[in-house]
This record gives C-alpha cells, structure tokens and sequence, in this order.
C-alpha cells in the first residue's frame, strides 16, 4: 500500500465506517472528538504545568544532537545583512531611475 498508494483505499473495515461515518455526520463526530479530549484532559492525574513551549525541556525529554544547519557566525549574518543591503538599494536605484524617464 505505500509502495502503490491508491486513492481512498483503506486497510480495514473500521478506517471505512469511520470515514464514511465522518463523510455523513461531520458536526457530531468532530464535536464528539473534542468533548472527550475535554473529558480526558479534565480527568489527567498530572501535576499541571505552565505549557510554556519556549522554556527548556527537564533532562530525560531533552533533544540531543546537531540540528541540519549549523548555526550561522557572525561574519556569515554580517555577510547575508550586506548582500541583503545592497540588493535592495539596488532595486530602489533601478525603480527610481526608472520612474525618472
């Protein structure tokens, strides 16, 4: 099946009545969906937290490794604030010049 995908092919029977289901009843089914997120978010046992995604995770949860672009130096964002610099002077001068005939 990921080898030949194929429209609207679905391994089981229950993906099928689910999604014919959803295809007939759209409102209920999403408005079910969310009610039981709400129940289940109101019954977690978990000490409640902040959800601040711009803090540092704790030890066991935190990402290890490089990402795939390296950070860039100071030379190379001096580099890119020039080039960018020039280029846009460049096309004011040329829109300018270009107004004046």
């Amino acid at each position: 099946m990921a080898k030949n995908p194929r429209k609207d092919l679905f391994p089981d029977f229950t993906s099928m009545m689910m999604k014919n289901m959803y295809g007939l009843f759209p409102k209920p089914i999403i408005n079910t969906a969310s009610a039981a997120m709400r129940l289940l978010m109101k019954v977690k046992n978990a000490p409640s937290d902040s959800g601040n995604v711009l803090e540092p995770s704790s030890e066991p949860h935190r990402i290890y490794g490089e990402t795939i672009l390296p950070v860039p130096s100071r030379k190379t964002k001096i580099a890119l604030l020039t080039g960018l610099g020039l280029g846009l002077t460049y096309m004011f001068l040329k829109t300018r010049s270009s107004n004046s005939k």
